[in-house]
Order: C-alpha cells, then structure tokens, then sequence
C-alpha cells in the first residue's frame, strides 16, 4: 500500500473500470472532474482508499479506489496536461 497519510491531498489519474457502472449521470459528472485534481484521503476501508471531495454544485461524494491509482502532488504534475485534454474530450 503506499506511504499517503488520512487527509493528503492526493491525485487520482484514471477512472477505475467499473466505477461509473450505474451511477447517475450527475454522479459520474462529479468523479470524471476530480480527475488529476487533488481530493482528501478520508481513510482506509478493506484495502481501498476512500476519497472524499466536493463537487461544483456543492454535493459531498465518496468513492473508494486501489491505492495503486493514487499519487502525490510531484507525482500528479507530471501526467496533468494529458489529462486535462482527456477530462476536456469526456466532457459532452
């Protein structure tokens, strides 16, 4: 598991397969946008990371991912630019 401590900031830079599955469009909206955008590591929960963050409508959201698709800040700035594009060509 990597070395992030509960309330970094840390960056998620893909969607899971799967996560959107069944989620309202609003629901995905909100995850599809925190996408190389830093969130709070909330905690732990059967080896996943639970990621909390606040969407532009001010609706509270939790997700749980790998550990593995996390990364730092320092980590995170290296791949931004692509992701932007890619954020940018998801978004209807």
């Amino acid at each position: 598991m990597p070395d992030f401590q509960i309330g970094q900031k840390v960056f998620l830079n893909v969607i899971p397969p799967g996560l959107l599955q069944g989620l309202p469009k609003e629901d995905q909206a909100a995850i599809r946008a925190i996408i190389g955008r830093p969130v709070t590591l909330a905690g732990y929960s059967f080896g996943q990371a639970e990621l909390e963050f606040v969407d532009s409508s001010g609706d509270e959201h939790t997700i749980w991912v790998e550990p593995s698709l996390l990364q730092t800040n320092a980590q995170a700035k290296i791949k931004a630019e692509p992701l932007e594009a890619q954020r940018n060509a998801e978004t209807p």
